[in-house]
Formats: C-alpha cells, sequence, structure tokens
C-alpha cells in the first residue's frame, strides 16, 4: 500500500513537470531572421529610402523613421534619395550594412 501512494505522488509529480513546462517563445525577429533600422534625416528636405533596390519608405525633412525591417544578410544595400529641394541634380547617398537577426542599427543622413 505504501508502494502504490509513493507510485501514484511521483506520477503526480512528474505530470505536473510536463504539463506545466513552458515552451519558451522566440521573437519574432528570430523566427523571420530580420534586424531593424532606425533612419535619422537631418536635412530640410525628404528622402526615399530603398533597400536592396526597392523602395521602402519616405522620410521627411529633419525627422526620424519608424523602425525598418531588413532581412538578415551581407551587404544589404541602402540608398536615400532626395525628393525635393535640389537644383539641378537630388543627393543621393549610398550604405551597406551586414544585417543580423534581432540587432538594432541606425542611419543618420547625412
Amino acid at each position: 500500500m505504501k508502494k502504490i501512494k509513493i507510485s501514484l505522488i511521483l506520477i503526480s509529480i512528474i505530470t505536473l513537470f510536463i504539463c506545466c513546462e513552458k515552451e519558451v517563445e522566440q521573437p519574432d525577429c528570430e523566427l523571420n531572421s530580420y534586424g531593424t533600422i532606425t533612419i535619422s534625416n537631418n536635412y530640410s528636405n525628404p528622402y526615399d529610402i530603398y533597400i536592396d533596390s526597392v523602395y521602402s519608405t519616405r522620410i521627411n525633412g529633419n525627422s526620424i523613421s519608424n523602425k525598418i525591417e531588413i532581412e538578415q544578410g551581407n551587404n544589404r544595400k541602402l540608398q536615400a534619395r532626395q525628393v525635393s529641394g535640389f537644383i539641378l541634380f537630388p543627393t543621393i547617398i549610398n550604405k551597406e550594412y551586414t544585417i543580423i537577426k534581432c540587432n538594432d542599427y541606425t542611419w543618420q543622413i547625412p
């Protein structure tokens, strides 16, 4: 009888551990392999932002962007193209980043 009670207690404890074991949730950036970048535009004119030659967003003059998600990878090419306020040609600024998932980066224009 004593062995049965001890067995039941052990089974209860083991069941409790199995049932209550929490699964560690991974952040979205880990699951989808992306990092983020925040861009600060110190010019008074707006700039269009391109990531690997694909339009991403427009940043108004003297403002800071929301966090922009960028897939993980080496030599990710960012480009800022002046939208207005130029005389002959827009200012174009190029920058390359190696993006590591879940890391945050900043880019200041100029």
